[in-house]
C-alpha cells in the first residue's frame, strides 16, 4: 500500500524539481498539464492553464450524466473535484485524497460547494460501500498505488455499467522498465515517489481479468508529457548562459531563486527526465465495468 510519507515527499515542495515547477506557474491540481505548441511562447510561466486544460480533457473522458455520483480519487488539493461540480451542478463529487493536509486545503477553498464534498482516504483501500458510484476519476496519480488493488477497489465501487478514467504514465513495453535500475531511473524514481509503472497491456489485463472493458485509449504523450519536459529543458538550457539567463529572470523575477547550483542539479533531473521520456507514454484510458 502507497505511503503517505512517500507521496508527501513528492509535493512538498522540497525538491528544487518541483520548485521550479512552481516557479513556471504550477498550480494547485498538480498535474504536468496538456500544453499546445504555441503556450511556451504565449504563456511560459502560466502552467497552471495547461494543467486546467489536462483536468478538463479527463473530465469529458468520463461521459457524465446528470444526478450521478462521482469519485475523484487523488484529488490532491480539491481543484479537480471543485471544476467538476461546477461542470455538472446536478452530480454528486466526491473527491478523496490520502493527505490530510491536501484535504483541509480543500475543505478550505471550495467546502461550500452544495455537490461537492471532501474525505481522507487510500486508492488501495476505498472508505465506501459496494456499488457507491457511476464514475471514478483518477488523474495523474495511479503510479503512486498498487494498481492492481486500486482496480480492484474501483471495481467494487462502481455500480454496474460505471466508467472509470485513469490518466496515467505507462512503459513502453515490458523491457522499459529496466530503466529503473540506472541512475536516472532512480533520480526519476526518488523525484516523483513511485516504485514502478505499467504498460498498457499490462493495465488491459488486469482489468480485464477484473470484468471491465477498454472503451477508450488516448495517448497524451506529446501535448503532456513532452511538452512539460520541453519547458524544463528551455530553461535548464538558458542556465548555461548567464546572459541568457539574465533576461529570463527580468521577464519572470522567481527565477533569481535559484542558484548555480540548483541549475546544475536541475541539469542532471532534465537528462534523467529525458531518458524517462524515451521509455515512457502517457496515457488516457477508459475502462467500463
Amino acid at each position: 500500500m502507497v505511503k503517505s510519507a512517500s507521496v508527501q515527499q513528492a509535493y512538498d515542495g522540497s525538491n528544487v524539481y518541483f520548485q521550479l515547477l512552481r516557479a513556471c506557474g504550477w498550480g494547485e491540481l498538480l498535474n504536468l498539464g496538456y500544453s499546445r505548441p504555441w503556450d511556451w511562447f504565449i504563456y511560459p510561466f502560466r502552467a497552471d492553464i495547461a494543467q486546467e486544460r489536462l483536468v478538463q480533457r479527463s473530465i469529458k473522458l468520463l461521459h457524465l450524466e446528470a444526478n450521478q455520483q462521482v469519485l475523484d480519487v487523488a484529488c490532491g488539493k480539491g481543484k479537480s473535484s471543485f471544476l467538476l461540480a461546477m461542470q455538472y451542478p446536478t452530480a454528486m463529487i466526491t473527491g478523496l485524497d490520502m493527505l490530510a493536509g491536501h484535504v483541509e486545503v480543500a475543505k478550505l477553498q471550495y467546502g461550500n460547494t452544495r455537490n461537492l464534498q471532501y474525505q481522507v482516504g487510500c486508492a488501495e483501500a476505498l472508505p465506501f460501500a459496494d456499488q457507491s458510484f457511476e464514475r471514478i476519476h483518477c488523474l495523474e496519480a495511479a503510479f503512486h498505488f498498487d494498481r492492481l488493488q486500486f482496480l480492484q477497489e474501483a471495481n467494487r465501487v462502481l455500480k454496474p455499467g460505471g466508467r472509470i478514467v485513469i490518466v496515467d504514465f505507462m512503459w513502453n513495453d515490458a523491457s522499459s522498465r529496466q530503466l529503473l535500475e540506472t541512475p536516472d531511473g532512480k533520480v526519476v524514481q526518488s523525484i516523483w515517489q513511485f516504485d514502478d509503472l505499467w504498460t498498457v497491456a499490462e493495465y488491459l489485463e488486469a482489468a480485464t481479468k477484473l470484468g471491465f472493458h477498454q472503451t477508450e485509449l488516448i495517448d497524451w504523450t506529446k501535448p503532456v508529457a513532452q511538452m512539460s519536459y520541453k519547458r524544463m529543458q528551455n530553461l535548464v538550457q538558458a542556465s548555461l548562459n548567464p546572459a541568457q539567463l539574465e533576461k529570463f529572470c527580468q521577464f519572470h523575477p522567481p527565477l533569481r531563486h535559484f542558484s548555480a547550483d540548483d541549475w546544475a542539479i536541475l541539469r542532471h533531473y532534465s537528462d534523467a527526465h529525458t531518458s524517462l521520456q524515451q521509455v515512457s507514454r502517457y496515457v488516457a484510458l477508459v475502462l467500463e465495468k
